[in-house]
């Protein structure tokens, strides 16, 4: 799986993420499959979390259908990259963050979701260039992304 990662553009080129508020510098490197992958995990299982948490407010009947229909969206793949499941989770802070955490993962493996949310909310604009540039996203509205490539 990594030679495919690795011809698949993660190829150790990234973008370092710093935070002096939050006391962070991290290397965030594009996504890879395994990335994409593990966010369809996370997506899914917020779903079943989010059910468990409604369980004890519905009869029994409602919960098992409801049980059945989260079953058939995983098994019909509404929670994968790229389907309209996953852009509105991206639209989310608790989405946008998830994933920002999943690729800065891969070079800081002891990085967790709440310590992206902090550097997020330390210096947001610098966040959401280093997120835009590891994806590959113009942003007409910048002059020049604040990102700084990983030499």
């Amino acid at each position: 799986m990594g030679e495919i990662n690795a011809a698949l553009g993660a190829n150790g080129a990234g973008h370092i993420l710093r935070s002096a508020a939050a006391g962070v510098q991290w290397t965030v490197l594009p996504p890879t499959q395994a990335c994409y992958a593990e966010f369809e995990s996370w997506l899914e299982d917020s779903a079943r979390k989010r059910l468990e948490r409604r369980r004890a407010h519905m009869p029994p009947d409602v919960y098992e259908e409801e049980r059945a229909a989260l079953r058939r969206d995983i098994n019909s793949f509404v929670y994968s990259w790229g389907r309209e499941t996953s852009k509105q989770a991206m639209r989310s802070i608790e989405g946008n963050t998830e994933f920002a955490a999943i690729l800065i993962r891969q070079s800081h493996p002891q990085v967790k979701a709440a310590d992206v949310k902090a550097a997020l909310e330390a210096d947001p604009d610098h966040y959401q260039d280093v997120l835009m540039a590891v994806m590959g996203v113009d942003d007409p509205n910048k002059k020049a992304v604040a990102a700084e490539p990983n030499p």
